[in-house]
């Protein structure tokens, strides 16, 4: 409750008054007299909107709304590769995908050195990748948000609208003597009002009302993710929406799509709006207790204009305040040891004090209204925080899935190619064999004129590119299943950080 404002002012004043005028036993007696006339008479109406709103498509949302936010967490992007073949001297760092190419393109290698297995390329391909965000299914995540936005924003708006009128008409009767003196009156108070939207605690709307403010601030965190900041400055998609392979297959952005079919077909308002009037003859006690006091109040007002009194009543007032000041005045004097200070310098004093306080007091709102904004920012800035940890973990998640992927795709590439060099390396074998127990015969190949020494040669060669195969062959085996390990570990890793 806001202590300072227009409405709880007004009931602190209500409460002094009634207070004061209660102390009177005169002023009691007439009060008292006015509330039991039998003429007494209050009747209140009042106009107001009856609001029900439809929960389900409320429910619906908050239902599909953690769906939508997995699928902003895919960050869902399409990798652009482009390659330039350049020589190995203008080449600073090297890729797998550099490596794939030059065993593809042996016209690239410069020479082998089979004793030492090492190669010397002459140039390498060099591949630049680059992140493409601008996907259809993310365009639609734009879409989708900017018309859930649009969907809550037509119909929140009017129901605010409604809750926030109100027309209220008191009539006010009665026809009371006492002593020599009557009084009468009969009139009507007519109040019309159109106030600021607030959530009241009496409110029957409350909770539905704070459901659909908290789907408007999770909608502001969505626009402000990384991935749908980016994707809306790109050109937007348009109706028909068409629904392509990840929004068939996709579990979030399947429900996402059936978010968008229900947002599109529904056709109702979403609420009911009805003019309520609400008659009350009978006020509570508690609003009796204030007014019994209005029409002596009014009483005494036009009867003081007509006499001219105020002047005389002002007067009087302001000699009584001065004369309670100075008793009150010396008995703080007399308290606080000030008995050798003049009264111009107490009160000079005390001033300095009250605005010392007024001052403090001021600092002390200024400080707290600081304090509550920093919390309010920082709460912000924890949940902004977390979310976007959890989307670059799950970014960085999916490209490691993705290398993982790719490297096992790799193995089983180099598997293939490992047995099928075997197989030709068996074949070279017995080939080898043949030609071994030939020539230990004496007998010469078919087709073929070859001596011992340059036999020797060939197989010579031949051991070198075994020995220089089973050793790159091994350094990659273990290259690849270091690498995989190694990501494992920081992926689980940096889960347990964000978890933590």
């Amino acid at each position: 409750m806001n202590k300072k404002g227009r409405k709880y002012t007004q009931y602190k004043g209500l409460r002094s008054y009634h207070e004061i005028v209660s102390t009177n036993p005169g002023l009691n007696s007439l009060s008292e007299t006015i509330k039991s006339s039998p003429n007494f008479k209050i009747a209140i109406k009042s106009y107001q909107n009856k609001i029900s709103i439809d929960e389900e498509w409320v429910k619906t949302i908050e239902t599909y709304l953690p769906f939508v936010s997995e699928a902003i967490l895919e960050g869902r992007r399409f990798i652009l590769n482009s390659g330039e073949t350049v020589d190995i001297e203008k080449i600073k760092r090297v890729s797998k995908d550099s490596v794939v190419d030059l065993a593809k393109h042996s016209d690239k290698i410069r020479k082998f050195d089979f004793e030492k297995t090492t190669v010397e390329p002459r140039k390498l391909l060099i591949v630049e990748k680059n992140d493409d965000y601008g996907l259809y299914e993310n365009k639609f995540l734009v879409y989708l948000i900017a018309l859930i936005d649009s969907f809550i924003s037509v119909r929140y708006d009017k129901i605010k609208d409604a809750q926030s009128s109100i027309k209220i008409e008191s009539n006010f009767n009665n026809d009371v003597t006492f002593y020599k003196d009557s009084i009468q009156y009969d009139f009507n108070l007519i109040d019309i009002r159109q106030s600021e939207f607030k959530i009241e605690e009496t409110d029957i709307n409350k909770d539905i009302f704070l459901r659909i403010e908290s789907i408007v601030s999770v909608l502001e965190q969505f626009k402000k993710s990384d991935l749908i900041s980016i994707v809306k400055k790109m050109p937007p998609i348009s109706e028909p929406i068409q629904k392509n392979n990840v929004l068939k297959n996709d579990p979030n952005f399947v429900k996402c799509f059936e978010l968008y079919e229900y947002l599109k077909n529904y056709k109702e308002d979403g609420f009911i709006i009805e003019k309520e009037e609400i008659g009350n003859d009978s006020p509570s006690e508690t609003y009796i207790s204030f007014f019994k006091f209005v029409p002596l109040m009014l009483t005494f007002l036009s009867y003081s204009e007509t006499k001219k009194l105020f002047d005389v009543y002002n007067l009087e007032y302001e000699k009584e305040k001065e004369e309670a000041f100075k008793k009150n005045f010396e008995k703080l004097k007399n308290d606080a040891g000030l008995n050798e200070l003049s009264e111009e310098e107490i009160v000079e004093l005390i001033n300095f004090i009250n605005k010392k306080i007024q001052d403090k007091d001021k600092e002390i709102e200024s400080l707290n209204n600081e304090f509550n904004e920093k919390i309010r920012l920082k709460n912000e800035e924890i949940v902004r925080r977390v979310f976007e940890e959890q989307e670059k973990f799950n970014e960085y998640k999916k490209e490691k899935e993705k290398e993982i992927l790719e490297l096992n795709e790799k193995v089983e590439t180099l598997e293939n190619e490992n047995n099928s060099l075997k197989a030709k390396i068996e074949e070279l074998s017995a080939i080898n064999s043949s030609l071994r127990v030939s020539l230990n015969r004496g007998e010469k190949v078919e087709g073929e004129e070859i001596s011992e020494e340059e036999f020797n040669n060939l197989e010579k060669d031949f051991e070198y590119f075994i020995k220089y195969f089973d050793s790159v062959w091994k350094d990659m085996k273990k290259e690849i299943k270091n690498k995989k390990k190694k990501e494992i570990r920081e992926l689980y890793k940096r889960k347990r950080k964000i978890d933590g």
